[in-house]
């Protein structure tokens, strides 16, 4: 599953042998840090809302890349894809639990790659400072 979450802040387009690496210096951080920030890309994924045109690019490549295990992912995305399943799996776990259901809904892929899954989410985070956003506001839950 930590290949929805590569793909949901790390924005790729399909080449020959990898995705390209045009937004692998992207701050997840920040993006993760700020609600009004990570909402639309969530959203996006979650059809919910008109994707940018950076969301429409990610959400266009999310099904492959999740059906094949992030294989033409980069080590960067992978690496950034471990580090925001992490957050978003225990920070944004209404997300979560909306873009396993759309995406992996029989968790088909989960338990392919269950090492990794495992990996990804069994982490520490401080949900403090990525706060849980509410998706029809773009704001803080409880904001």
């Amino acid at each position: 599953m930590e290949t929805i979450i590569v793909l949901c802040l790390v924005v790729f387009s399909v080449s020959a042998n990898t995705y390209t690496d045009k937004y692998d210096n992207m701050n997840i951080e920040e993006i993760m840090e700020n609600c009004r920030m990570l909402v639309p890309y969530e959203n996006c994924i979650l059809e919910k809302q008109k994707c940018t045109k950076e969301g429409q690019e990610l959400k266009s490549n999310l099904k492959e890349a999740i059906e094949n295990g992030c294989a033409k992912c980069t080590e960067t995305q992978k690496a950034k894809g471990k580090q925001a399943a992490c957050i978003l799996s225990h920070c944004q776990p209404g997300f979560w639990k909306e873009a396993v259901a759309m995406y992996d809904p029989n968790n088909n892929h989960i338990k392919k790659n269950q090492d990794e899954y495992d990996q990804a989410t069994k982490c520490a985070v401080d949900c403090k400072k990525y706060k849980e956003c509410d998706l029809k506001t773009g704001r803080p839950v409880g904001e």
